[in-house]
């Protein structure tokens, strides 16, 4: 694997210290990177990347994996968060695991992807995709809810 797409939460690394290493020492073995701050946008992916290295917590991966579904590309998650369920390397670990990446020693954890859909009166008032869970709650005064939930 050579031709990595990062993507990072600014708001974890503001100076972008982690990403610049990251990226510096992908370019120095001779890999290509593409970064991008921020959200994701599908079209802005290059076409022949292998993988996504998502630099932020469990919510920036899963925000990641929402906007680049169905392009058929591996994540590597690195919490730098506050929680790391889904962004399972540390920055002790991120040197060994791009060179486990660069030369192929690495297993992919395929994951479920949800999709969800709120239907209101027979029509669809929000739909969405989820990697772990999808949460119901309601808004607005106590009442009491119905939910008909079909698996």
């Amino acid at each position: 694997m050579n031709k990595f797409y990062v993507i990072t939460n600014h708001d974890k690394d503001r100076d972008l210290e982690l990403t610049n290493l990251i990226c510096r020492y992908l370019l120095e073995n001779n890999c290509t990177c593409t970064y991008r701050d921020g959200y994701v946008v599908k079209e802005l992916v290059p076409e022949d990347c292998e993988c996504a290295i998502v630099l932020g917590g469990d919510g920036t991966l899963v925000q990641a994996a929402r906007e680049l579904c169905g392009l058929n590309i591996p994540f590597m998650g690195v919490n730098i968060g506050t929680l790391g369920y889904l962004t399972e390397i540390n920055r002790n670990q991120i040197i060994p695991a791009l060179n486990m990446l660069i030369e192929d020693r690495y297993f992919v954890d395929d994951r479920m992807i949800l999709h969800g859909e709120v239907i209101r009166d027979n029509e669809v008032v929000y739909s969405e995709i989820a990697i772990n869970d999808i949460v119901l709650n309601r808004t607005g005064s106590l009442q009491i809810i119905k939910f008909d939930i079909n698996v």
